[in-house]
């Protein structure tokens, strides 16, 4: 009996809807597939418009057009150059709004800074930077503190206060003499500082103009003809163009006028700085300097010693009239934004050379 009712019960079963096929009784598994969306070749080949473009060539297959190899040279995604900068966005102006606190101008980062004449000679672009020097000057026999050398080391600082607006303390340093007509002296030169501002910034034809001026306080040492008068003023303008994005000019112009005229001499100076990117760290720079004395101060000073162009304003007599011209041939090297080497050999064209019967100029720079 009790194999009966369990045969019974095996093919009864559960209850089985007629109605509905077997198949569809058993669990199932269901996968969903993938909604594969169609895109069409215009969108497939269109660029995010925040994307920043690696080259010129890139850019320009971007439909965007070609200009300087400042911010536009490593890429950009407006239609003109000014749309962009490396800053916080590609495609955002370089302006306040993204410019970081004392931020040197990212915009013209293809120029290198002149390296003769180091006081006075500067990059129109407002840069936030230390610049440290080292120069060696040979002083010429003819001059009655000569024959005989010098060393200055200096260390420049210039603040970026804006994209144009510019803090720069371009004089400082200490000076070691070795000659035979004024002996062995060293002291501290005087401070020098200023604001410049940039008037013109085009960014897409790489062209900058600048104007400053700055003022020189009697700070020195008297063992080194620093310290006397009641400072020098000095206005000057600069001024930068980049050309078929490989070569640069720079030029700067100005006049030194003392407050008290017995105590120092008063000048007018010219520098043109060209230089070529012949890699994409290397500058061979050529630079062309120019000084005309228009007043000598009245200290007693003989004119036979002459003036040591701008690093120091001696106060020599009977200065009107003379003029100072040297050339120098040098290399700068720019491995990156932020940092930047120059070595320059200057020497005189005029037959006066006053301080210089040759210059070595080395210069560190590190920008922020």
């Amino acid at each position: 009996m009790p194999w009966t009712l369990i045969g019974v019960l095996l093919v009864m079963g559960s209850p089985v809807d007629k109605d509905v096929p077997p198949a569809e009784q058993l669990p199932t598994l269901i996968a969903a597939e993938p909604v594969i969306e169609e895109v069409s070749d215009t969108q497939e080949n269109q660029k995010p418009q925040s994307v920043f473009y690696s080259s010129l060539t890139e850019r320009e297959e971007g439909g965007l057009s070609s200009c300087g190899s400042g911010c536009c040279g490593s890429g950009c995604c407006g239609s003109t150059c000014s749309d962009c900068c490396s800053c916080c966005d590609p495609c955002v102006p370089f302006c306040e709004k993204c410019r970081k606190l004392f931020q040197s101008d990212q915009c013209f980062n293809g120029f290198v800074s002149p390296i003769s004449n180091p006081i006075f000679a500067r990059s129109p672009i407002s840069q936030t930077e230390l610049r440290g020097m080292y120069i060696y000057d040979s002083i010429p026999s003819q001059n009655l503190a000569g024959p005989g050398d010098f060393n200055l080391l200096a260390c420049q600082i210039r603040l970026a206060l804006t994209e144009r607006l510019q803090f720069t303390a371009d004089k400082d340093g200490y000076l070691w003499l070795n000659s035979r007509g004024l002996g062995d002296p060293e002291g501290w030169v005087n401070l020098m500082a200023g604001l410049k501002y940039v008037v013109i910034r085009d960014v897409e034809n790489q062209f900058l103009a600048a104007v400053g001026c700055t003022y020189e306080l009697r700070t020195g040492e008297s063992a080194i003809f620093q310290g006397q008068g009641d400072g020098v003023f000095t206005p000057y303008f600069s001024v930068g163009k980049e050309i078929a994005e490989v070569f640069h000019f720079i030029g700067n112009a100005g006049y030194s006028v003392p407050v008290d005229s017995a105590d120092n001499s008063s000048f007018g100076y010219f520098q043109a700085h060209f230089d070529a990117q012949v890699t994409s760290w290397l500058y061979p720079v050529m630079e062309f300097n120019w000084w005309h004395y228009t007043a000598g101060g009245r200290r007693g000073l003989p004119t036979g010693l002459q003036e040591v162009d701008s690093l120091i304003n001696l106060g020599t007599s009977d200065m009107a009239g003379r003029d100072l011209v040297t050339l120098a041939f040098g290399l700068s090297a720019k491995p990156s934004k932020h940092l930047e080497y120059g070595i320059a050999f200057e020497f005189p064209l005029s037959n006066n050379e006053m301080w210089i019967n040759n210059r070595l100029i080395n210069q560190l720079i590190l920008r922020y």
